[in-house]
């Protein structure tokens, strides 16, 4: 739905080389009034019915001030999903839908990535009783021969195999942890490894289907600790770059 919501120029604000600005001349906008502001202009623009979220342009949905502020420049036309999604990959904010229609959003790092391999009874899909397969797929597309960075040194960066880690899931009585109930996108489980070993690894995806004979599937895509710091990585170059 949000991709059929878009940048509009402020009502009293003109756009800037065609660009809508946030936080200028100082960088003082946060996360939560940008997205709220562009949500609520949306749906008085009669786009986004029977869409909701849980936080306003001064509160996280857990109720904390948005602490994180910037400059940023969005050119008009951009849709809001775009927008939200370069928030996150800035670490800026993180967001989960928990409804139809319904997206949270917190201050990053507070909420979101649980740790649930803690504690006296841990989350641990176990295969046969949680999981059905587990399928690992690894590729080299991102593999560089050479790479120049600026004031880094990064030597082997691209060297390692991407694997993308896919466990499809049971729906069965004899299930003991449910997607959605036990454990969320964002949190730490254990779950079998390549070699069907204990690991440790973020649940990034879930995905529910179901037949038009009522049968239920599902799978999760995980990743591991590596994938996790090249996520952060990733999250302080996009934070350099977002602002100004």
């Amino acid at each position: 739905m949000l991709k059929k919501a878009v940048t509009y120029a402020h009502a009293s604000i003109a756009p800037v080389n065609g660009q809508r600005v946030y936080g200028s001349p100082t960088p003082n906008a946060t996360s939560g009034f940008i997205i709220n502001s562009l949500l609520t202009e949306a749906q008085a623009r009669g786009a986004l019915a029977g869409f909701t979220w849980l936080f306003t342009g001064s509160l996280d949905t857990a109720g904390l001030t948005w602490n994180q502020t910037f400059g940023l420049g969005i050119p008009l036309g951009t849709d809001v999903l775009a927008v939200l999604l370069t928030l996150v990959d800035a670490g800026l904010i993180d967001i989960r839908m928990t409804g139809p229609r319904t997206l949270s959003a917190w201050r990053p790092g507070t909420v979101i990535f649980r740790d649930l391999t803690t504690g006296a009874t841990p989350v641990e899909l176990a295969g046969g009783r949680d999981i059905r397969a587990a399928p690992d797929v690894g590729t080299l597309e991102d593999l560089a021969s050479a790479a120049y960075e600026e004031g880094v040194a990064d030597e082997g960066r691209g060297a390692v195999e991407r694997v993308q880690r896919t466990r499809e899931l049971v729906f069965a009585n004899t299930t003991r942890w449910l997607q959605l109930r036990d454990y969320l996108p964002g949190d730490r489980i254990y779950a079998p490894g390549e070699a069907g070993q204990r690991v440790k690894l973020r649940v990034r995806q879930i995905t529910l289907t179901r037949t038009d004979r009522g049968v239920v599937g599902g799978n999760l895509v995980l990743d591991d600790r590596l994938a996790d710091q090249e996520i952060r990585l990733r999250r302080r170059i996009a934070g350099m770059s977002i602002r100004p």
